[in-house]
């Protein structure tokens, strides 16, 4: 992924590049973005924590969560038994100026959105306004919703409807299956 002036900013141990984002610890979304060529971050979204929700799948049933609660960027997004308070399972969508309904999809443990690598399945990534394999859309779908991806048109899905724990959810063409549909649960 190429900056788009050059321009880089450092959070912590770590650089960014300009468009990326990264959350603090009050749910603050914070990108790096360029002033008079100088490296800046600016909070573009205020506390976060508010929205955040479950996203539990009509079948089998289970939540989308990040592979063993990860805060590491290419950790896995996969499916797991819901549970209360567990924030690796909590997730916001966050709009993306300029995209319409489509935004981020941020986990409130790691901070990192939900993104698509080439063979369709999801894993969690610094989130970043260059890469637009990381937006998304909810729409409904009788009374639960879908995810739809910018890039792709396609939706989240647990691959082939199995009731596996810790399997690794993807995005597949919309055929309206219960294992593409999830309701969105209040985190208790």
């Amino acid at each position: 992924m190429a900056a788009l002036a050059g321009v880089q900013c450092s959070w912590g141990t770590k650089t960014y590049e300009e468009g990326e984002t990264r959350v603090d610890g009050d749910g603050n979304i914070w990108q790096c973005q360029s002033e008079n060529g100088n490296a800046i971050w600016v909070k573009v979204v205020p506390n976060i924590w508010p929205s955040m929700r479950q996203l539990k799948s009509q079948s089998p049933g289970l939540c989308i969560g990040v592979s063993g609660s990860s805060q590491a960027e290419g950790a896995n997004v996969v499916q797991g038994g819901c549970v209360s308070g567990n924030t690796s399972q909590a997730w916001a969508q966050i709009g993306v100026y300029g995209y319409g309904a489509y935004g981020w999809l941020i986990n409130e443990h790691s901070g990192l959105c939900i993104n698509v690598n080439g063979s369709g399945l999801l894993y969690q990534d610094t989130c970043t306004t260059l890469n637009t394999n990381q937006f998304w859309r909810k729409y409904t779908s009788g009374s639960y919703w879908k995810f739809q991806n910018y890039v792709s048109g396609q939706v989240i899905t647990v691959p082939g409807g199995y009731n596996i724990g810790g399997l690794q959810l993807g995005q597949y063409p919309d055929l309206n299956l219960s294992y593409q549909k999830w309701s969105i649960l209040p985190i208790v």
